[in-house]
């Protein structure tokens, strides 16, 4: 918690009583490898922060396999949409890559922080528009023709390429092409 604390005041003072309430009362959970954190028509409850580990975002396509929309690693906060907020369900599915700490402040818990803590919405509304910036940069990223896909990733985020517990098949599907094509790519051709 302290490391989102840090993240935190990085962007605006955090009022100390509420240090103290979020390093005392916000609970880690632990999920081992390959665990389902959140199902495809469940609501992301929060603001999640990725204490340790690695998880990734993705949908089920009718073809049944996995289209990986997004990566959060150590530091990283997951924060759900507009549709999650509202008590909509999920599209998509959260799952550890490898064992994951996160830390969660639930919706209510939330709403009950910003009303006694305003200047806290400064620290909110950092964090979810960081998520819109993330998600329109992956968006113009599959803009592009399949083959420049790699080059820019390397420019924007090139540690998915070199994080270990990221697989091939989990980088082409974030990139939205076959295994052939990323090959290609990373063979200059």
């Amino acid at each position: 918690m302290e490391e989102f604390l840090k993240l935190m005041e990085a962007v605006y003072p955090v009022h100390p009583e509420l240090q103290v309430h979020l390093l005392h009362n916000i609970k880690r959970e632990v999920y081992h490898a390959n665990k389902v954190i959140l199902r495809e028509g469940q609501r992301l409850d929060g603001i999640v922060f990725v204490e340790r580990g690695l998880v990734k975002k993705y949908t089920m396509p009718d073809n049944g396999s996995e289209r990986i929309n997004q990566f959060c690693k150590t530091g990283q906060v997951i924060v759900g949409a507009a549709r999650e907020y509202t008590g909509q369900p999920s599209m998509e599915i959260i799952r550890a890559v490898d064992e994951v700490w996160m830390r969660r402040i639930p919706n209510n818990e939330l709403d009950t922080l910003l009303k006694k803590f305003p200047s806290f919405n400064f620290n909110i509304r950092f964090l979810s528009d960081e998520q819109n910036h993330l998600l329109l940069t992956y968006i113009n990223l599959l803009g592009l023709a399949k083959g420049e896909r790699l080059n820019k990733l390397q420019e924007i985020t090139h540690w998915i390429l070199y994080d270990p517990r990221i697989k091939d098949c989990d980088i082409a599907s974030y990139l939205c092409v076959d295994k052939a094509t990323l090959s290609r790519s990373r063979k200059g051709r």
